[in-house]
């Protein structure tokens, strides 16, 4: 049940954010000790403001903790996963660099598809940044067109192919995700409650990462 909502029209500071939910509570008598958690999602002036929270609870003499929207941390760590180290020789990029080869080429990417068995046919995936797994989508189907680039390298229609290693790194980059995606992909399910799955998730994932060692 609400208590209440507004529209923000210019940026808030987290010290508005909490001054807002304050006049909230208060309006219902509610206190810091009545309440169990504050829950934000991860954006930097939410979790400042959860901070503030949860010392004006310490102040009067009780806890309130502060949890981070799962699916968004759960976001934040894929993006550890496909960092590039210094054995990575910028893996990723070139990855990106392969996708954008095609993305900009309707030549290369006729090419590509013509490839392929036609009802089967697909093209590379570019991952966004504010696309949760896309980079996971974008590997995982480099992998699966891999044949097709070292066909059309072979055959001259490419010079923007990754090396062994790089591939490497794509092929491991996509086994790691894998589970941050699935995850993912149940914590946005519409038409059950997905709090209460966590546990199992969390579990789930580490599973699988562990999986890939």
């Amino acid at each position: 049940m609400p208590l209440g909502i507004f529209k923000k029209f210019v940026t808030s500071q987290a010290e508005d954010v909490v001054r807002y939910i304050n006049n909230i509570i208060a309006g219902y008598n509610i206190s810091y000790s009545d309440l169990t958690c504050i829950v934000t999602d991860t954006e930097a002036t939410m979790v400042k403001a959860a901070r503030i929270f949860c010392n004006d609870a310490r102040q009067e003499g009780t806890e309130l903790s502060w949890h981070g929207c799962i699916n968004h941390l759960l976001n934040l760590v894929t993006k550890v996963a496909f960092k590039d180290s210094s054995e990575s020789a910028g893996a990723m990029n070139k990855a990106r660099e392969l996708v954008g080869h095609f993305s900009s080429s309707s030549e290369a990417e006729e090419i590509l598809l013509s490839k392929q068995i036609p009802v089967a046919a697909v093209k590379c995936i570019q991952d966004v940044t504010t696309c949760w797994w896309s980079t996971y989508s974008m590997c995982e189907r480099l992998m699966r067109l891999r044949p097709y680039f070292s066909l059309m390298e072979a055959e001259g229609h490419l010079d923007k192919n990754l090396n062994e290693m790089q591939w490497q790194i794509v092929k491991d980059t996509t086994a790691v995700l894998e589970p941050f995606m699935c995850a993912q992909r149940l914590l946005e399910g519409e038409s059950y409650v997905s709090i209460s799955m966590i546990a199992y998730i969390i579990w789930k994932i580490r599973k699988g990462v562990a999986s890939c060692h």
